[in-house]
């Protein structure tokens, strides 16, 4: 699933409501953000599918190319991004 920023908000496709998408998030006007912390905000969360897609792929790459034992190993990064996915998918 791909996200989309625009207008100020999240959309499913990448046009928004021309194209049919639907909204996932939107902008709040009640917020103590300024416009561009909360439109970088929006545009990190278009992000979020592909984001935890590709650091599933990277941990799973990991798993079968790295060890713990090998202190040239980025075993404690993989360690991270893992505890990362799991709070992300609500597996923690």
């Amino acid at each position: 699933m791909n996200w989309h920023y625009v207008y100020g908000a999240v959309w499913t496709t990448p046009l928004g409501p021309e194209d049919g998408g639907q909204c996932v998030a939107v902008r709040a006007s009640k917020s103590n953000l300024e416009p561009t912390e909360k439109d970088a905000a929006l545009r990190l969360m278009a992000a979020a599918p592909e984001l935890l897609a590709a650091l599933q792929a990277l941990t799973d790459w990991g798993r079968d190319h790295t060890s713990p034992k090998d202190p040239n190993s980025p075993h404690a990064l993989l360690v991270a991004a893992s505890a990362a996915i799991a709070r992300a998918t609500g597996k923690d």
